[in-house]
């Protein structure tokens, strides 16, 4: 992540980015909100406010007020309590939403602009009310579709009561921003049919690769540790990493392990950390699944080596999800050259990016004789999984570069005009594209 200029006396225009969590958490969150606010500390005045971290460095103190890499933050007071636990991280989510509340009624001017993420969903309605009370626009990122995202995950229905009332606070939120920034294609749709007030832009700008995370000339299982750590050398090694949350299809990759325990050759590795981390565990220890070891979440200085273990990575997701939520690991996943199993409906935006890059497969959810002859044809294969390499490398320099994604948030910021729907011409983005999808026979 380049290291924001040192050109402060030309910066005049004040950005306020808005995010619960931030430096030095590291986490998706945290880690796209820190880059974006370096990037733009380039041209702009950045002020940060976050609060103390509580996700991957949790317990670490941070100063209250420091400049890091170009960007002012302040880590507003909050509570502190077992975010783990629902009722004890309402409160802190509560407590956070009032302190930023109070700061930026004090400091913000109207010629400011605000950036916020949706992530945790409480805060940016305490940001909005602010911007609104100071005649102040603020551009809402949406790196979740709330409540859209509980439903799908089988916490809330759609038809009750509080998925409604949700619902229409997050209408709210949407239709007061100036701007919505979203992920994907799937999410641009469904926040263009989500939106009421259509003078609301919606702007696409994707997460983006870390193209420095792995030399060109590194080859997948090459001298790698991981491999050496879980005595994986030799094996074909199927790597589900990161988030192992309640809307991840964690169940079809299980299930295909357990149908694939005579495959010597052939070993899952789950690595990450998330609700249904203890699931899986108790799972693979219960049912003696000899092919799957379960590994913690790795530090970020070990991402490399992490995704050069595999020999194919599995990104999964549960039904209903397109336009719901966009994987960021997939970029880096590209960036280290690895070939994909996209277990997601066809339209979203992961499925819609394997398919036309060629670099992978796509497998509707749930379909676990799909999943297994998918992992066969990778195994099988070593030809086309060498050329789905290349080109995951090549796409994820084309299309998905830190540079490409901080320019086209200078350009929303600084701006007064409607922006176009995607940072990229509507002539380079690709044609609907036929999705071959594996079903089971």
């Amino acid at each position: 992540m380049p290291v924001a200029d040192a050109e402060c006396s030309q910066r005049t225009q004040k950005i306020w980015v808005i995010s619960e969590v931030y430096y030095p958490d590291d986490n998706p969150t945290g880690y796209f909100l820190t880059g974006i606010a370096e990037g733009l500390a380039k041209e702009f005045d950045v002020r940060v406010l976050c609060t103390q971290p509580s996700y991957t460095v949790r317990g670490k103190e941070a100063p209250r007020n420091e400049n890091h890499r170009g960007v002012s933050i302040d880590r507003v007071w909050s509570t502190t309590f077992d975010k783990n636990i629902l009722p004890l991280r309402l409160v802190n989510s509560l407590t956070v939403s009032l302190s930023i509340f109070l700061k930026m009624l004090w400091g913000l001017r109207r010629k400011d602009r605000v950036l916020v993420v949706n992530v945790p969903p409480i805060s940016p309605l305490a940001v909005g009310l602010a911007c609104r009370l100071r005649g102040v626009e603020y551009t809402l990122l949406i790196h979740d579709v709330y409540p859209d995202a509980v439903a799908a995950a089988g916490m809330l229905r759609t038809t009750s009561v509080l998925y409604r009332m949700l619902n229409r606070v997050f209408g709210v939120l949407l239709n007061s921003a100036r701007h919505v920034v979203v992920l994907g294609r799937d999410m641009f749709q469904r926040i263009s049919d989500k939106r009421r007030d259509k003078t609301v832009c919606v702007t696409m700008i994707p997460n983006w690769a870390d193209l420095e995370l792995v030399p060109r000339t590194q080859h997948v299982g090459e001298e790698n540790a991981i491999r050496q750590q879980f005595k994986l050398d030799g094996k074909f090694v199927v790597q589900y990493s990161g988030n192992m949350g309640l809307t991840h299809n964690l169940d079809v990759i299980v299930a295909a392990a357990r149908d694939m325990q005579n495959d010597v050759d052939l070993h899952f590795l789950l690595v990450g950390s998330g609700a249904r981390k203890t699931w899986v565990t108790e799972t693979v220890a219960n049912e003696n699944l000899h092919n799957v070891t379960v590994a913690d979440r790795r530090p970020r200085e070990e991402l490399n080596d992490l995704l050069l273990a595999a020999d194919v990575s599995v990104i999964s997701f549960l039904p209903a999800m397109a336009g719901v939520s966009v994987p960021s690991r997939l970029y880096n996943v590209m960036a280290v050259g690895c070939p994909v199993i996209a277990v997601a409906d066809p339209e979203s935006e992961l499925a819609r990016t394997v398919a036309e890059e060629r670099i992978g497969w796509v497998v509707p959810p749930n379909d676990v004789v799909a999943f297994r002859a998918a992992v066969d044809e990778a195994k099988s294969n070593p030809a086309e999984l060498a050329a789905m390499r290349v080109r995951a490398r090549r796409a994820a320099e084309v299309r998905f570069s830190y540079s490409q994604v901080v320019q086209a948030y200078r350009e929303l910021l600084k701006t007064n005009s409607s922006t176009p729907k995607s940072i990229w011409d509507q002539s380079e983005m690709k044609p609907e594209t036929d999705i071959s999808v594996r079903r089971a026979a």
